[in-house]
C-alpha cells in the first residue's frame, strides 16, 4: 500500500502510480503525435495508430490525476471522461488495423460493404462501452473494452496481415499486444514490488515498453508502403 505523499498542502494518493501515469502519458502522446503530422504520417490506418497511441497517452495523463494522483479530491465519475477517451483509443486502434487490410487489398476486406460493415460494428462498441460506463462506472469496463479491440481486431487483423504479407511492421504489432494482454496475468496473480511499485505501476511500466514496440511496427508499416 503506497503512502500518500503531502506536498504543500496537497495530498498525493498512489504517488507511484501517478508518476508511471504520467511516464505513460509523455510516451503515448510523443509516439503518436509522430504518426499523425510530420515525416512518419502516412496512409489512413497509420494516421489511426497515431491516435490510438496519443489517445491513450491523454488517458493514462486524466487517470494519473484523477483517478491515482488526485483522488481524494475527486469522485470516480472525473474518472469517466479519461476512460471514455480510452474508448476512443480503442475504437481507433481497432479501425487501424481493419483499415491496414483494406490497404494491402487482402480478402474479405477488398470489399467495401463488408468493411462499411465492420466498421459500423467498430462504432457500435464504441458507443455501447460509452453507455455502459454511465451504468457501471469502473475500470474493469475499461479493461474489457481494451480487450476486446486488442484481441478481436487488432491481433485477428495484423495476423491476417502478417500471414499474407510478411510485414515486419505486423509482427511487431503482434508482439506488443501479446505482451499487452500479458499483463492480465499481474493482476489474476495480485504480482507487485510492494511497498514501491504496485500492480498498477508494474503494467503502466509493461504498457510503456509496448508503446516503443508498437510505434517501432507503425514504422516498419511505413517503410514496407514506401518500399512496395
Amino acid at each position: 500500500m503506497q503512502q500518500d505523499l503531502h506536498l504543500a498542502g496537497l495530498i498525493i494518493s498512489e504517488p507511484t502510480t501517478f508518476l508511471t501515469n504520467l511516464l505513460l502519458a509523455v510516451t503515448g502522446i510523443y509516439l503518436g503525435s509522430r504518426f499523425i503530422s510530420g515525416r512518419h504520417a502516412g496512409p489512413e490506418f497509420i494516421r489511426q495508430y497515431g491516435l490510438f497511441l496519443m489517445l491513450t497517452g491523454i488517458s493514462a495523463l486524466w487517470g494519473g490525476v484523477f483517478s491515482h494522483g488526485l483522488k481524494v479530491y475527486f469522485a470516480v465519475e472525473y474518472s469517466i471522461p479519461g476512460w471514455i477517451t480510452a474508448f476512443v483509443a480503442a475504437y481507433y486502434m481497432a479501425g487501424g488495423a481493419i483499415s491496414h487490410l483494406q490497404y494491402c487489398n487482402l480478402a474479405p476486406f477488398d470489399n467495401d460493404i463488408v468493411v462499411r460493415r465492420i466498421k459500423m460494428v467498430n462504432l457500435l462498441i464504441l458507443l455501447s462501452a460509452i453507455i455502459f460506463i454511465f451504468i457501471k462506472p469502473h475500470f474493469i469496463v475499461v479493461a474489457v473494452n481494451a480487450a476486446i479491440a486488442l484481441v478481436a481486431a487488432g491481433l485477428f487483423c495484423e495476423w491476417i496481415a502478417y500471414k499474407n504479407t510478411g510485414d515486419k511492421g505486423s509482427f511487431l504489432f503482434l508482439v506488443a499486444v501479446t505482451i499487452s494482454i500479458l499483463t492480465i496475468l499481474l493482476f489474476l496473480f495480485k504480482i507487485n514490488a510492494e511497498p514501491w511499485f504496485n500492480t498498477n505501476d508494474l503494467s503502466h511500466l509493461v504498457m510503456i515498453g509496448c508503446m516503443f514496440i508498437f510505434a517501432k511496427g507503425f514504422e516498419q508499416m511505413k517503410i514496407n508502403i514506401v518500399s512496395a
